[in-house]
């Protein structure tokens, strides 16, 4: 038989793949660690993208840290409520009615009612505001709740850069229990609800908040950037062409109360004439509601601008539209 072959001695002729040492173990572990690290510091060094999403909740920030903006979404002033009790007479039938279904909604206690007496007996109403009316009223102004809740928020798709103009909706968030009926229906019309708001949205470091609730920086910024915003509605547009600043001024008629037909009023820089024959005014314009305070008798009115030619006049229970008088 022919001799076997020797064994091959250990080391040679069969190569055995060798064992990583603990070096290279922990220079591999070392670098899988430090791309997971890159990558998560990429993620979150990343700009928020801005979206619907993410704007309603920068928008929502915004109003809960800002007492002030959001009362102005969810407060309704002009109703003569800073006093309290809130003294009525005889003559004030329509703040009689409505200050009645503030009471019927709980807000106010049923009105005690005094008697002058005399050949000239005037009748006084006192309504005295109850917990919830505390509750509900906060500097004069009727509160329908503590916060808002935004339920839709656009921009324009082609908008870029580190400043956004957006627009929104909103509603109550825990609406009061009060705010129920012809009530809320009145409290939602003052407020416009179904208007779409402005937000100046900017990107700091790197999330997007909520900067600014002024239509006129908000023009202002589309103006001067290329991230405009979606189209502006008819009122937005209108307001951009009043020359004097005070859309009011000029010669009103009034077009939707019989009682009233003819009815002139008139506007100018300094004086009105509404009910009374020139009267010495002051006016606070925000945005498109308008008030003007009579300094004499310590009273004031509410206009809504619609368009350049319409306007508003609120009252309690029913408002007043105007046509604008062109000579």
């Amino acid at each position: 038989m022919p001799a076997s072959a020797p064994a091959p001695e250990a080391g040679v002729g069969t190569a055995l793949a060798p064992r990583p040492g603990k070096r290279a173990l922990l220079i591999g572990g070392v670098a899988a660690v430090v791309l997971v690290g890159v990558g998560g510091a990429a993620y979150l060094l990343a700009d928020q993208k801005a979206t619907p999403e993410v704007f309603a909740n920068a928008i929502s920030s915004y109003y809960a840290a800002n007492t002030e903006a959001a009362d102005k979404l969810l407060c309704v002033g002009g109703l003569q409520l800073d006093r309290n009790p809130v003294r009525l007479n005889s003559m004030e039938g329509e703040r009689r009615r409505f200050m009645d279904e503030l009471a019927t909604a709980g807000l106010f206690a049923p009105a005690v009612v005094q008697s002058s007496g005399g050949f000239f007996s005037i009748e006084t109403y006192s309504y005295s505001r109850t917990d919830a009316g505390s509750q509900a009223i906060r500097d004069g102004r009727l509160c329908g709740a503590p916060a808002l809740k935004v339920t839709d928020v656009r921009f324009a798709a082609e908008a870029s850069g580190p400043q956004v103009v957006a627009r929104f909706r909103y509603d109550f968030e825990r609406p009061a229990a009060w705010l129920a009926g012809n009530l809320a229906q009145q409290v939602r019309q003052r407020l416009s609800q179904q208007d779409e708001r402005v937000a100046v949205m900017a990107l700091q470091d790197g999330k997007w908040i909520m900067i600014s609730d002024n239509p006129r920086t908000a023009r202002a910024m589309a103006a001067g950037s290329r991230a405009e915003a979606p189209p502006p509605s008819m009122l937005e547009r209108v307001k951009g062409w009043f020359r004097t600043g005070n859309p009011l001024l000029g010669k009103w008629r009034v077009t939707n109360a019989l009682w009233l037909d003819g009815t002139v009023i008139a506007f100018s820089e300094t004086h009105a004439s509404v009910g009374r024959p020139d009267e010495a005014v002051t006016y606070e314009i925000k945005d498109q509601r308008i008030t003007v305070r009579y300094t004499e008798r310590g009273a004031s009115d509410v206009f809504v601008v619609k368009d350049d030619d319409h306007l508003t006049l609120e009252g309690e229970l029913a408002s007043v539209q105007l046509v604008r008088i062109k000579e």
